[in-house]
């Protein structure tokens, strides 16, 4: 990774051999697509200096916005694991057909067929699981997963509804994606449920780790965002819940209020069936709110202070 000492030392080349499986295999697809610039977080980011970490979490957007194709090592848990090897998928079904198979350039190969395992496959892996992961794939306008058993491609100028998985359409089965797409207030609800259950190495990160897509959503929503949660709804989404009790953080990432605050899934009890089963009226006043970031320049990112008044 990219630190202070060692910046020239990596400014002036990098052996092959230093470079983690995964960050070669990426390299390898950049090849192979005729693609020249690669752009690696901790290769592209001073790791060790606070406040250019700030500066480029804020320019993360453009990043992936304008990037060619973001390529998703979701088959590994880390970056010392790759993720180009031979599939096993005669291990993962029962109802498999091989077929043979001649490329465009004439090299024989073969074709599996699997019996309804889009949903499981499509975007599976340990990379799914990871809360940073899914911000990276919301803001990308296309998006190359390898998984552990296919490899899918989506592009947000091909049929929005639908992956596309080793060459074949398939049904886009996260919903998150279409949600991020629509930038309404539900659409945020639900993605924050998705987003809560994913894990985190720094939970100092629980904001920042979401904070470009609050940020699309504020240009969409035309609100002011409070830790979290929107000003305009904020009384009626005060109402969520964690399942049960959870030690807080040691350090300040949240106020109490904010489903930030805990490291772990939440439930919104307004959108919980068996809760509620009539129209209910909120009848909090939201006096005051107010939320204090580390960085000016992130506003959506870490928090040092929050609170509300309400009556």
């Amino acid at each position: 990774k990219l630190t202070q000492i060692n910046e020239t030392e990596l400014t002036n080349g990098i052996f092959w051999d230093q470079l983690p499986a995964t960050i070669r295999d990426a390299v390898l697809v950049c090849r192979r697509i005729n693609i020249q610039f690669l752009w690696v977080d901790s290769l592209c980011i001073m790791q060790d200096n606070a406040s250019d970490l700030a500066h480029n979490l804020a320019q993360m957007p453009e990043v992936y916005k304008r990037a060619h194709v973001t390529i998703a090592a979701s088959v590994a848990a880390s970056c010392r694991e790759g993720f180009l090897s031979t599939r096993l998928a005669g291990a993962r079904s029962r109802d498999l057909l091989k077929l043979r198979h001649r490329s465009r350039d004439g090299a024989m190969g073969s074709q599996f067929v699997l019996h309804d395992e889009g949903k499981k496959i499509v975007g599976s892996g340990p990379l799914e699981k990871r809360a940073w992961a899914l911000q990276e794939r919301l803001l990308s306008q296309r998006f190359l997963s390898f998984a552990f058993s296919q490899l899918s491609w989506r592009c947000n100028t091909s049929t929005p509804s639908s992956d596309f998985v080793d060459g074949w359409r398939h049904p886009d089965s996260n919903r998150t994606v279409m949600l991020g797409k629509e930038k309404t207030l539900e659409s945020w609800v639900l993605l924050v449920k998705d987003y809560s259950a994913r894990s985190l190495t720094d939970s100092g990160d629980r904001l920042a780790a979401v904070a470009a897509i609050a940020e699309e959503f504020g240009d969409a929503l035309k609100d002011e965002y409070v830790a979290g949660l929107w000003k305009r709804s904020l009384p009626a989404r005060l109402l969520w819940t964690s399942g049960c009790r959870m030690p807080r953080p040691l350090s300040y990432i949240a106020s109490t209020w904010s489903w930030a605050s805990v490291q772990r899934d939440i439930l919104w009890l307004l959108d919980h069936p068996n809760l509620f089963t009539v129209t209910m009226e909120c009848h909090i006043e939201l006096l005051k709110c107010h939320t204090e970031p580390v960085h000016q320049n992130v506003p959506y990112g870490t928090l040092k202070s929050g609170h509300i008044i309400l009556r």
